[in-house]
């Protein structure tokens, strides 16, 4: 069963507008990042804490900010996710000052809001320090530099040395524009964020 009977499209003389499509969208995506100062790194590359709460009744943004308002986490950020019930709390820190932990920082504040861990709420935590969080920058970024430089004594050793440059080229551009729309979208890059650039990366090269 063929769905397309005739399958002639003659791409080359439409590259005019492709190059126009790509140029605006580099060029809104590059806009965008500049605009909001880099893109946004989660708490697996800076480092931080990030806590992940269910509630067994429903609350608000507002009510967990009042709860967690306390010394060392004013900057926090929260957001809800899956249910009505689900909560992240991302801090910036890592430690106190006074060298508790911000998990536990956090488990205090709510257990006295809302009731003791384990009746009135649950948790998970992930917790990076601003050491691991650098580290883990230069290795995505050293994972997608390695798939480049292979790529490219690959094609030069199976075809032609051009052949390299051009997948190359032609990576970098898709990667540009998935970097553009995370930004557009204002999405957080994680571990799991890079693991998706480097999907694209092995698609684009097929």
């Amino acid at each position: 069963m063929r769905l397309f009977h005739h399958a002639k499209y003659d791409f080359l003389g439409s590259r005019r507008r492709a190059y126009s499509i790509s140029a605006i969208a580099i060029v809104v995506g590059v806009a965008s990042i500049a605009i909001h100062g880099g893109l946004r790194f989660g708490v697996d590359f800076t480092g931080g804490t990030l806590f992940q709460v269910a509630f067994t009744q429903p609350t608000t943004i507002a009510e967990l900010r009042s709860a967690t308002s306390l010394p060392g986490l004013e900057g926090a950020q929260i957001q809800q996710f899956g249910t009505s019930n689900d909560y992240l709390i991302r801090v910036s820190q890592f430690e106190q000052e006074g060298g508790e932990s911000v998990v536990e920082t956090v488990a205090k504040a709510l257990a006295q809001a809302y009731g003791p861990d384990g009746e009135a709420w649950t948790s998970q935590s992930d917790a990076v320090g601003p050491r691991v969080g650098k580290e883990l920058q230069r290795g995505a970024l050293f994972a997608i530099l390695i798939s480049f430089a292979l790529t490219l004594v690959y094609l030069a050793f199976r075809f032609e040395w051009r052949f390299g440059v051009a997948a190359v080229v032609a990576t970098i551009h898709d990667i540009l524009i998935a970097f553009g729309f995370i930004s557009l979208f204002n999405i957080e890059i994680t571990l799991t964020t890079v693991a998706a650039i480097l999907t694209i990366v092995g698609y684009s090269l097929n």
